[in-house]
């Protein structure tokens, strides 16, 4: 048999072959699945779970189990806590229902509750971090049948909802409900929105299939075994991240949510000085110097942008500038820095 060579069919099949080489260097070898498997029985989950084969499963089959089993125990966890708004509302209103009733169990939590983010974990402090109140929220709305995302702001995770044509930005542990108006974009390859709104620190929002939450808590999961000291076993973790959720990362390594890294943990270590400085003094200084900012908000701003406190003001004010100017020296783009300055003059004269 006489075989004649085409290069397009040469040229598809080479691309094939990659894809598959691809795939199966990216595949999870059987010890980090037993090793993932394992942990998520012991660690997780409170709720039946088990894999009988486990060579026989690939890297989205596997997805799909953990995100099966952490909803089934989160729906057992939400139902124990009495999360139950009323199906005959609205969709709007349910949400702002659901709303009351995760933020009065975050309001009765006590002591840390950082990495509180998964079932067994959030079951046994009676608490939850931004993870676990968007678990919960899933579980919600999904009873309701309202579309929703998994949201990945940077450093965080909230609820983004679809209804009636709306998009709904639903921050369910800060209580934040908001409807947003964004701009729709792909970035490398998958769907983020961008927005621009005063009270949300964040500008872009990538959303997922609820699914991905799982990627979260083996995220989680790392970073409490660095916090611990165990450098391999958080390095298992991290490896098993990314080769069962590669999302995150790229979108983390993008140049655009580079630039949102830095704007966003500004805006926060702004937040965080301002209120540490502020709750240090007696409430009646703390409301002089918010009122002289209010007084001088542009003398403030142009003195942080440029780094040099032109103008005259109180001590405690001086030094809480100088002390928010040095925290803020390392911004490097211009128009990064303007934006943290005013939205940290908008939220600190709310304090």
């Amino acid at each position: 048999m006489n075989f004649e060579y085409n290069p397009e069919t040469a040229e598809n099949l080479e691309n094939v072959n990659l894809e598959k080489i691809e795939k199966r260097e990216n595949e999870l070898s059987l010890d980090e699945k037993q090793y993932l498997i394992e942990n998520w029985k012991v660690e997780v989950v409170d709720g039946p779970f088990g894999v009988e084969e486990v060579k026989q499963i690939d890297n989205q089959e596997l997805r799909q189990i953990l995100n099966q089993s952490l909803i089934g125990d989160i729906k057992q966890l939400s139902d124990e806590w009495g999360i139950k708004p009323n199906k005959d509302l609205s969709e709007k209103d349910y949400i702002e229902e659901t709303q009351i009733q995760i933020n009065d169990l975050a309001k009765k939590a006590e002591g840390d509750t950082h990495w509180d983010s998964w079932p067994k974990r959030m079951r046994e402090d009676e608490g939850f971090n931004c993870v676990g109140a968007t678990l919960l929220g899933i579980s919600a709305l999904k009873e309701k049948g309202i579309e929703s995302y998994y949201g990945t702001p940077w450093g965080h995770a909230v609820n983004i909802v679809f209804s009636s044509g709306n998009w709904m930005y639903a921050d369910f542990r800060n209580n934040v409900i908001k409807e947003i108006y964004p701009e729709e974009i792909i970035l490398a390859g998958h769907r983020m929105l961008k927005i621009d709104d005063e009270d949300i620190d964040y500008k872009l929002v990538p959303i997922y299939d609820n699914s991905l939450a799982a990627g979260s808590i083996i995220g989680n999961l790392s970073e409490l075994e660095a916090e611990k000291g165990n450098e391999e076993r958080q390095a298992i973790y991290q490896n098993i991240k990314q080769k069962l959720f590669p999302e995150f990362k790229e979108n983390e390594n993008t140049e655009e949510m580079q630039i949102e890294k830095e704007r966003v943990e500004s805006i926060q270590e702004a937040e965080r000085e301002a209120k540490d400085y502020l709750t240090k003094l007696s409430k009646e200084n703390r409301k002089e110097v918010v009122q002289e900012i209010i007084n001088k908000k542009e003398l403030i701003r142009g003195s942080m942008l440029n780094e040099e406190l032109v103008g005259k003001f109180s001590n405690e004010l001086y030094n809480f500038l100088r002390l928010l100017i040095n925290e803020l020296s390392g911004i490097t783009k211009k128009e990064v820095k303007k934006e943290v300055i005013d939205r940290f003059l908008r939220k600190v004269t709310k304090l």
